[in-house]
């Protein structure tokens, strides 16, 4: 019976020892004190039905004692949001839990990277134990992407990714970066740091379509962020969006005037947007801070190329080609000057032919090729006008100037009907120029669609097209509906009112509805004083020689026209047949 009892003393004060030491710690106990507790027992004799293990408490996320609403401005990640959580986790006796110790820390490695320079104001506690996010915060300033932190929750997921703005030429992370991101924009899909740091992926990897709408959606949650403003508004530069790319750098430039980055965006997106007088002023304050800056001389030579100002444009081209004189745009400029300021078509053939042999297959020097041969009726090196329009076509089936290139060497060949098919194809598409309809009108004259001419010149007028354009076409439909008084009184309007070589296609045309052959050949020579290499009223003195059957006159007329246009075969039987004649 004592023995009994003694088993029950020995029991129930086991029983009440394991309560006590069981007890929970304080809600009010951080993690991370020492909190003074029981002694563990030593096991006993007997065996006791405890459980094997500690009944499941829910967890708040991993940082359970911070107040949601303080996460989420982390998790934000605008400068703003970042300093207001800041402040809501400082203590001011500077004793903090290890929840907090991280958190400030992801705060402060966050502003150092999205926001170089900026800082908090106050000391920051030391991280002495290792956690996954000041783990990824610190491989990411390395420039590794770190591959082992969890997915737990959105800085887990979002932090790795940093490694985006500090090592750009790293690209062995893009699958999981894309993922992680993803899925922490699921988790908070209003976050300016992981719209940024998505869209700047999709930057890197050329993807702009996607690039562009989390850049927008960024942006709208906050415009103020500089490295990212900067590299959003190159990302719209290389998609034409060149307005916005315009509106962007100006937002920045009126707080921050000197900064060089956006100076240099600034005068690119002017350039491109043909704001010229913008362009070099941003180019030249780039260039004072950079006077070496090749690629701000070379924007500088083309925006005094579109001024004409070629003199400096030379100068500054050879500047330039002490340091490289095999750069395409640098080329291409080159052969644009020899072209239009030289008069040397010549060299500029040279010149584009070397761009060619380095850059075969691009498409602008492809497209400044066949300007060169369409204006000057040449081959570069062995290949044809044509060839090269083929390859672009093929590369760019939509390119609008290689089609108005093709459609202008129909109706060099006199092929009407095709230059009418691609014109009409190309207008019914929506996808054409003013030089296209202007093309397309004269394929309908030639086939005697007056009616269609007369629609497409109507269409003409709502674009911004010179004057004197528009009165030269009017006379052309004129003539061709048959209305020869109305053509001849707006041709003595136009000879009256305007000068140089634009009187010598007022002239041709009065020459074709002129009453006799005196008016006809008087109307041809005064075309040719105002532009002697007009090709239209060269062929027709050629014409009217012909008749007269004075065909050395003839021909002195007709080689100016072949010397124009050399690889005209149908010029180069009427040369032949001259020759027999003349023999």
């Amino acid at each position: 019976m004592i023995n009994l009892r003694r088993t029950i003393f020995c029991v129930t004060s086991l029983l009440l020892i394991f309560s006590f030491s069981c007890k929970s710690v304080p809600d009010n106990v951080e993690e991370g004190v020492s909190v003074e507790t029981t002694p563990p027992i030593e096991q006993q004799a007997v065996q006791l039905s405890v459980p094997t293990s500690p009944p499941k408490i829910e967890k708040l996320g991993n940082f359970p004692d911070i107040k949601p609403s303080t996460l989420k401005l982390i998790e934000n990640g605008t400068l703003i949001s970042l300093k207001e959580a800041a402040s809501l986790l400082r203590s001011p006796d500077q004793v903090y839990n290890n929840q907090q110790i991280i958190l400030l820390n992801v705060i402060s490695g966050i502003m150092s990277i999205v926001y170089p320079g900026e800082k908090l104001s106050w000391p920051i506690p030391p991280v002495d134990f290792e956690n996954n996010y000041t783990a990824a915060l610190n491989s990411a300033k390395k420039g590794v992407y770190d591959f082992s932190v969890g997915t737990s929750d959105f800085l887990e997921l979002a932090l790795p990714s940093l490694v985006l703005i500090t090592a750009p030429s790293l690209k062995n992370y893009y699958l999981e970066s894309e993922a992680s991101l993803k899925d922490a924009l699921k988790l908070y899909p209003e976050s300016f740091l992981a719209n940024y740091l998505l869209a700047l992926l999709f930057y890197r990897q050329n993807r702009d379509v996607e690039s562009m709408q989390y850049f927008e959606k960024a942006y709208a949650i906050d415009d103020s962020c500089i490295t990212m403003n900067q590299i959003y508004a190159n990302c719209l530069i290389r998609n034409n969006k060149n307005a916005l790319a315009d509106k962007i750098s100006k937002k920045i430039l009126q707080n921050n005037p000197d900064n060089i980055e956006i100076l240099k965006v600034s005068a690119i997106s002017s350039f491109n947007s043909g704001n010229l007088q913008s362009a070099e002023q941003y180019v030249i304050r780039v260039l004072q801070q950079e006077p070496d800056n090749m690629e701000f001389i070379l924007l500088r030579a083309k925006i005094l190329m579109k001024k004409g100002e070629y003199l400096n444009v030379s100068s500054l081209l050879d500047v330039y080609s002490r340091n490289n004189g095999t750069d395409k745009d640098y080329l291409l400029l080159r052969a644009e000057l020899q072209r239009d300021w030289n008069k040397n078509i010549s060299a500029a053939s040279s010149t584009i032919q070397t761009a060619l042999n380095l850059y075969p297959d691009d498409i602008d020097v492809l497209l400044m090729a066949a300007f060169i041969m369409a204006s000057s009726g040449q081959k570069i090196g062995q290949k044809s006008l044509r060839d090269v329009l083929d390859t672009v076509l093929k590369k760019d089936p939509n390119n609008a100037f290689a089609q108005e290139l093709l459609i202008s060497e129909y109706l060099n060949l006199e092929d009407w009907n095709s230059a009418y098919n691609l014109s009409f194809s190309l207008i019914n598409k929506k996808n054409y120029s003013t030089q296209i309809l202007l093309q397309h009108i004269k394929s309908c004259i030639a086939l005697k669609l007056s009616s269609e001419a007369r629609n497409t010149f109507i269409l003409l007028k709502n674009y911004s097209v010179e004057k004197n354009i528009l009165d030269l076409v009017e006379v052309q439909i004129l003539i061709a509906e048959g209305r020869k008084a109305e053509a001849l009184n707006l041709i003595q309007k136009a000879l009256s009112e305007y000068s140089g070589k634009i009187k010598s296609n007022f002239y041709y045309e009065k020459s074709r509805i002129a009453s006799n052959d005196d008016q006809k050949l008087s109307d041809l020579r005064s075309s040719l004083t105002a532009n002697p290499r007009n090709p239209e009223a060269l062929f027709a003195l050629y014409e009217y020689y012909f008749k007269k059957a004075d065909y050395r006159k003839a021909q002195y007329y007709l080689r100016q026209v072949v010397a124009l246009n050399p690889e005209s075969k149908k010029l180069a039987e009427l040369n032949a047949k001259l020759d027999t004649l003349i023999n």
